[in-house]
Formats: structure tokens, sequence, C-alpha cells
């Protein structure tokens, strides 16, 4: 996991990567710790040296031929393997985001099976489940050890993916970020969407983001703030940091922004994940029904008015280390300081 401090060197820049493929590798020549990135030095001081940033160069080269053969798998037809394993997309975002209506937009691409708020380690699943028998045994004997829900995990993904080799459609995942770090008295430990997939298969991440004081008006709205203790702000502040943390190496893609130019984010998204862009998608996503749609339904994409602040959440704001709180998260997601 290369995490935040790759993110910070290279500045979130679309071009940083592409600067890399006039680099040497380690065998064609010798490698400056400068040439990477301008912070290369000091983060190769860190880290161990010329051999962290060496691996570092490897790894974003291999992340480039993926993109690369998959490009070209579009072009020459879907049904061409060029990639395996198979590439899996996955797509991140926290509760009343926006996620549901920008996964009914990738759902109504031609060719694509997207499979809705996954999260196999999810805590707090329901007494009645018919259809995982795995799920009802945890219910009476305990919980599963870590490698019987990872192999089962992988193992129904690879038959999905092998379902949609056969019609030939690309997968995606949205995960449920919400099982992992808002809901009980702690952060789950791992993100098993990402942690179990990535040995076994290359990914293409993304995670999709909105201002996190309507994020958080629209948990209490479905009555979902109360999910995680204590149920304040600033610690929904907290456990946000947390999300951004362990996503922190992924593109971004702002909620907001799709709403005001549907088409232009659209076509940047797809491009992230790698998949060929119909923007007819976006005139198909109201037909589209998934999880989690909780929000204010429309079947127009549309920039939404804050909804009211409730009494509670203006005396939380009130508060100097929660406004303290949410003005440094909102910084750290390129809404600014003072955005509310």
């Amino acid at each position: 996991m290369i995490g935040a401090e790759l993110s910070w060197a290279f500045g979130r820049s679309r071009d940083a990567l592409a600067q890399l493929q006039e680099l040497p590798t380690a065998e064609e020549g010798p490698l400056e710790l400068a040439d990477l990135f301008p912070q290369g030095v000091e983060l190769a001081r860190r880290h161990g040296g010329e051999g962290w940033l060496q691996e570092l160069h490897r790894h974003l080269r291999s992340h480039r031929q993926i993109r690369a053969a998959e490009q070209l798998r579009q072009q020459v037809g879907r049904s061409w393997p060029s990639i395996a394993p198979p590439v899996v997309r996955t797509l991140h975002h926290v509760a009343c985001s926006g996620g549901t209506l920008i996964s009914r937009c990738l759902a109504s691409l031609p060719d694509v099976v997207l499979l809705s708020e996954l999260n196999p380690t999810n805590r707090y699943g329901a007494a009645f489940n018919p259809s995982h028998p795995l799920a009802l045994y945890a219910l009476q004997a305990g919980p599963l050890a870590p490698e019987v829900e990872q192999a089962e995990f992988l193992g129904q993904i690879t038959q999905v993916l092998d379902l949609c080799a056969s019609r030939g459609s690309d997968l995606v995942i949205r995960d449920h970020s919400h099982s992992d770090f808002f809901r009980g008295s702690a952060v789950a430990p791992l993100q098993p969407v990402r942690h179990w997939l990535a040995p076994h298969h290359p990914l293409q991440s993304v995670v999709t983001l909105r201002h996190p004081l309507d994020s958080w008006l629209g948990l209490i709205a479905a009555g979902w703030h109360t999910q995680f203790e204590p149920t304040t702000l600033l610690t929904y502040c907290d456990r946000y940091q947390a999300f951004l943390d362990a996503y922190d190496d992924l593109d971004w893609i702002h909620y907001e922004a799709f709403c005001r130019q549907p088409e232009p984010v659209f076509r940047q998204l797809c491009d992230a994940l790698c998949l060929p862009c119909d923007v007819s998608a976006l005139e198909r996503f109201a037909t589209r029904k998934l999880s989690g749609d909780s929000g204010r339904s429309s079947d127009r994409i549309e920039p939404r008015p804050r909804r009211p602040l409730p009494d509670a959440v203006r005396a939380e704001l009130a508060d100097p280390a929660t406004s303290r709180a949410l003005g440094q998260l909102c910084v750290r997601m390129g809404y600014g300081a003072d955005a509310w």
C-alpha cells in the first residue's frame, strides 16, 4: 500500500503518471531519486533509499500497463482476454454522499455488471438471510474465521467473473464502506473488498466524495447517525478521515462536480475505471434500481440545496473542536475551510 505519501508527492496531478513513461527501469539504467517527483528524495530517505523508489516505479509502471491492456481490449473486442486474472473495478464512498446515483449511471453502461454495496465482513447482518448458509451458521456458532470469509468471498467473485466473461461484461463492485467506518465503537481493521481482491486481481478503483456536512445531514435524515459511538459530528469527521486515509492513493470524483457537469465528469469516472464511456447511460440511469437508494430521489442529475440545519447540528458547529475538525476535513477533500 503506497497510501497518503504517494498522493501527497504527486499532488493528484493527472499528468504525473505520464511522466513515468520516459524514466529508465532498474535494468535500463540508474534511477535518480529526484527524477520521479520533487519530493522523491525525501520520501526515499524515509522509506529506505533507492530500492524503495525503484519498487514504487515498478508498481506504477504495472498500473499503466494494466490500463493500456484494458484499453486495447476495449478496442479489439471485449471477448479478447488481455488480462489474466481479469481486472476488477471497485467504487468506494460513504453513505448519503450521492454514491447510489453515480453507481446507477455506471450500472447503466452497456456490458457492465455492478454489484451494489458489497462487504463480505459486514458485522451487522440480518437474522433472515435464507440464501447465505455461512451467515446463518455465524449467527448460531459465532463469527467466522477470517480465512473462511475470505475464501468464500474470493470463490464467489471468481464465479461472478466467469459469468461476466461468458457475456462479455466488466465487473464493478460498489463497496459498502459504511459497515467498515461508520458502525459500532471502532473502525474495522481492514477493508475486505480491496484488501482481499488486490493480491489476486488488478484493480481499477475510484473514491466518490460529497461535502461531509451534506453527508452528515443525510445520515441524520435517514436515522443512521446513531450507528456509531459517540454519535457526534466530531466523531463523524474523525471516521471520515480514516476512510480517506484508507483510500488516499485513489482518484477522487466529487458528487457536486458530477451534478453540475454530468457528461465530462462521467467520462472522467469511466476513464479512471478503464471502462468505455457511453454518455447515454446518463439518460437511462433512472430505470436502474440499486440498494442504498435512501436519499432524495429524482430522475434528474442536478445540484441539490443543502438540507436545513437542525438546532443540534448548529450547536455542534459552534464548538471550536468540531468546527476545526470539519474545516480540516473540508480542506482535505477540496471544499475549502469555510465551505459551510
